[in-house]
Order: structure tokens, then C-alpha cells, then sequence
């Protein structure tokens, strides 16, 4: 009577007569009487696996994936290991798939879109209104004392000497 051990990658159950393949999405240490499937975010790309890698930034997997999958347009995953991607949040976008960061719409420019595809998303404020940096959601109204008769601009206008504007929004 000579029992042999399975390899790292294989497995058997008690009594069986030969070792199996652990299969893509799973991995085993030796000697393992069954195979432990990849956790989200991780894979296994082929047969007889002794162990799970990481997806990388940008992509994700389900648990028992074979492979990563890209985070599609919209979309981004910013670590390794990721289970799912996150929406690109208000005021910024993203055209491309497999990518760990959105872009942001310019100053002067804003957008309330979640997950959103394309830079087409990003609005020109309106005149009386500005967005003071990159990746705004809202404009902001020019305060009492300033205006822009402009739209699309990232700051406003103080009142020259001997003008004044009580209102906020002020177009002039």
C-alpha cells in the first residue's frame, strides 16, 4: 500500500486513484483534497494553478475568474486586485476602457454626469457664473461686488472704480 501525494495545482478526493487538474479561476497547495477558487479581484489564467494573481489597476474580476476584465468607458478601478470599477464621479469622464483614473472637465466648465464617457458631458457655465478649478459638478454665482458677462470662464470680474453690484450672478 503506497499513497502518493497531488501536486500544487491538483487535488484528489479521499480514495481516488489519480490527482486532477485544478481548472482556470481556481489553485490548490499540495496535497489539497479540492480546489480553492481565486477571490474577486484575483485570477488564476490557466490549468493546475498553485496560487492567484492580482488584477491589475484599471481592470477587475468576479471570484473565480480566468481573466481581468477592463473597466469599461466611465469606469475606472485606481488599485490592484479590484472586484468591480467605480463610476467616474460628477465633473469628470472617461472615453477610455482599462483605465485607473477619469479625466476632468476644465475650469470655466462643469458637468453633474456620474460615470460619464465623453468630455462632451462638459458644459460652459453660464454668464454670472464660474467654475474656479478642473472637475467641478456646479458653477458658482459671482459674488456680490463682481460679474462675467462671459460663459465658459473660471473666474469673475471685479466691479470697476465707482461701480458696485449688490446681486449675486451678476452678467453686467
Amino acid at each position: 500500500w503506497n499513497c502518493s501525494s497531488c501536486d500544487a495545482g491538483f487535488f484528489s478526493a479521499p480514495e481516488s486513484s489519480s490527482c486532477s487538474s485544478c481548472l482556470a479561476g481556481t489553485f490548490s497547495g499540495a496535497e489539497a483534497s479540492s480546489c480553492t477558487t481565486c477571490s474577486a479581484g484575483k485570477i488564476s489564467p490557466t490549468d493546475e494553478a498553485t496560487g492567484c494573481q492580482n488584477c491589475l489597476a484599471g481592470n477587475f474580476s468576479q471570484a473565480g475568474d480566468s481573466i481581468c476584465t477592463h473597466c469599461a468607458p466611465g469606469k475606472v478601478s485606481a488599485g490592484d486586485a479590484a472586484s468591480s470599477c467605480s463610476d467616474c464621479v460628477a465633473g469628470r469622464y472617461q472615453e477610455r476602457k482599462g483605465q485607473t483614473a477619469c479625466d476632468r472637465c476644465s475650469a470655466g466648465m462643469y458637468s453633474a454626469a456620474v460615470g460619464a464617457t465623453s468630455s462632451a458631458v462638459c458644459s460652459n457655465c453660464a454668464k454670472g457664473k464660474y467654475a474656479p478649478s478642473q472637475g467641478m459638478d456646479a458653477c458658482v454665482d459671482c459674488e456680490a461686488g463682481k460679474y462675467q458677462e462671459d460663459g465658459g470662464q473660471s473666474s469673475c470680474s471685479l466691479c470697476g472704480f465707482g461701480k458696485y453690484s449688490t446681486a449675486t450672478r451678476a452678467k453686467l
